[in-house]
């Protein structure tokens, strides 16, 4: 979705509309998303020695 253009408001937003939950039940916030997506790049960055 945020390839598409949305944001991490509107990401949360559909995903708490969808039933979905973080791993202690509560519901996603943007900045929860945003950390997501972060850790995601830093993991599909392949020029990272580390």
């Amino acid at each position: 979705m945020k390839n598409d253009g949305y944001g991490f408001t509107e990401i949360s937003n559909h995903l708490n509309r969808n039933g979905y939950s973080i791993k202690n039940g509560n519901s996603f916030s943007c900045s929860y998303v945003s950390s997501i997506l972060k850790n995601k790049n830093e993991i599909d960055d392949v020029d990272n020695q580390f």
